[in-house]
């Protein structure tokens, strides 16, 4: 884990962002502590406003733990990732008169955007609508509808698709996340998910060859039954 000293300016973003009760908490504080960097995933169970603060309940893995944000749109359910963050210990909120025994005080929160379901937990494919197209299947490769109905006997294989970029999330978990269709499949049988390190945009035709993989769990909420997994990516 990577450490440097908190800077003025991160001190006066945290004391600007909070209500005036929580500025005084802040000012008073010991901050000869360290903001710590490294990867956090977790998952909003709880929110709590004070002022223009957020204080949120997370969960990651089997513990949870609060944090602390300015307001924004996040909000229970919603997966969240971060790597600033302060550690405050015995931290007195006046605002909701309480006291937490550690709270991160977190700068760089942010909110993923890939398709969020009635259960967080499971990424569904039919969230994604089935779109109005048809691509000519790849030589030597597979139709996402056939990916399906093979997937027992694909899985771990490398696979050939050509499709349609319908959704695009860069840099999540340290992946490119793609969602490509091809006009095969029923509902929940027509997207499919792939990670490259290569970039593509929606709406490009893509030649993917990558490593299919069956219920895929990558913690967090991030569960997939059928993925193609660091793939190469050629537009077409």
């Amino acid at each position: 884990m990577k450490i440097i000293t908190v800077s003025a300016v991160l001190i006066s973003m945290l004391v600007v962002t909070c209500g005036e009760k929580e500025n005084k908490n802040l000012m008073d504080h010991d901050f000869s502590e360290e903001m710590s960097m490294s990867a956090h995933v977790v998952q909003v169970e709880e929110r709590m406003d004070a002022g223009t603060y957020s204080y949120l309940l997370v969960s990651e893995n089997d513990k949870s733990y609060w944090i602390a944000i300015p307001k924004s749109d996040i909000g229970e359910g919603d997966i969240v990732h971060f790597s600033q963050y302060m550690e405050m210990k015995d931290f007195r909120s006046e605002t909701l008169d309480r006291t937490f025994k550690s709270v991160l005080f977190v700068e760089d929160a942010r909110k993923n955007d890939l398709p969020s379901t009635d259960n967080p937990h499971q990424m569904q494919l039919g969230s994604i609508p089935k779109e109005d197209v048809k691509i000519e299947k790849v030589k030597d490769g597979f139709t996402i509808e056939e990916l399906y109905s093979k997937k027992n006997e694909l899985s771990t294989k490398i696979v050939k698709i050509r499709g349609k970029v319908v959704k695009a999330n860069l840099g999540i978990l340290n992946k490119n996340w793609f969602h490509i269709q091809d006009g095969t499949g029923m509902k929940g049988t027509h997207d499919l998910t792939v990670t490259s390190d290569d970039n593509a945009e929606i709406g490009d035709v893509v030649l993917i060859e990558g490593r299919l993989i069956k219920d895929k769990d990558y913690g967090s909420g991030y569960t997939y039954s059928l993925i193609l997994e660091d793939s190469k990516i050629k537009v077409e």
